[in-house]
């Protein structure tokens, strides 16, 4: 592990790090809300509606929260095996290895505290984090060229998935 990081649950006062992180547009651009106050306050709440089943998990660097990843888990036993995830790193901690050992610290609860096979996300074209999504073993299974629209303009998403 990167020295000075450290990698556990998060607690329901990571929440305004999160707001914070995506409020900002060149963060918020690859999510489905606007940057506006209501839609982001909306989104978190949702996001840390997990908590209590331990599905959301923060980095921390010299005991700073810099990155927050989680799981949209289901309620449907039928669906139980999978979950969508979500992760944001601060952008100055960025390109330092985080993501990846985020990631590889929620497959591991996924798999040990929910029983998760399969991780899903989603992730607009042209977002650089779909680098990091493929390095980690993520795949293509659709695509969807319409997913959002801002100022007359579409951008598409890539659906993608990996057995935990």
């Amino acid at each position: 592990m990167l020295s000075g990081l450290s990698i556990r649950l998060s607690v329901a006062e990571d929440m305004e790090h999160w707001k914070n992180w995506v409020a900002d547009p060149k963060v918020s651009r690859w999510f489905p809300f606007a940057s506006e106050e209501i839609e982001i306050d909306r989104t978190a709440r949702h996001v840390f509606s997990f908590l209590p089943q331990n599905g959301l998990i923060t980095a921390e660097w010299d005991g700073q929260p810099c990155g927050i990843a989680g799981f949209e888990l289901s309620v449907y036993r039928k669906t139980m095996h999978q979950a969508t995830l979500w992760i944001v790193v601060e952008e100055s901690h960025r390109n330092q290895g985080i993501g990846s050992l985020l990631l590889k610290a929620l497959f591991a609860a996924g798999k040990a505290w929910h029983g998760l096979s399969f991780v899903l996300l989603e992730v607009y074209e042209g977002n650089p984090a779909r680098a990091l999504y493929k390095r980690m073993g993520f795949v293509d299974y659709g695509f969807q060229p319409f997913f959002s629209k801002e100022d007359g303009h579409y951008l598409g998403r890539h659906l993608m998935c990996r057995p935990v």
